[in-house]
């Protein structure tokens, strides 16, 4: 019948809108997790010279990163994580305070969001 035509149509193109915003989302929040990482460490040289030197040292001659070696690279694990608290790649990742702390004179009460 027409109608059930008309639901099968609908229903392929929810998943089709599913499918899609499960491929352009990833590719969108590594595109800009990868570019706030950038943007951050090329403004701290410091941190850039630091960084280029763990690669360096671990790779060598051999050229390029493989997957075993993501586990040797700490200050760029690290770089990431900052990026993600610095710019998070989702518009809203609360995060809330396991205890009280005092920052740049402000005191921050345990279980703040």
């Amino acid at each position: 019948s027409l109608a059930g035509m008309h639901t099968i149509i609908i229903y392929l193109m929810k998943v089709f809108r599913c499918v899609q915003n499960v491929f352009v989302g990833a590719t969108d929040t590594s595109a800009a997790t990868m570019t706030w990482a950038m943007t951050n460490v090329m403004k701290n040289p410091r941190v850039m010279e630091k960084a280029q030197k763990e690669v360096r040292d671990l790779i060598g001659n051999k050229g390029f990163v493989d997957e075993d070696d993501l586990q040797k690279l700490p200050y760029i694990k690290a770089i990431l994580k900052e990026t993600f608290r610095l710019n998070p790649p989702g518009p809203i990742i609360p995060r809330e305070t396991t205890k009280s702390c005092m920052i740049d004179g402000y005191e921050i009460p345990a279980k703040t969001l």
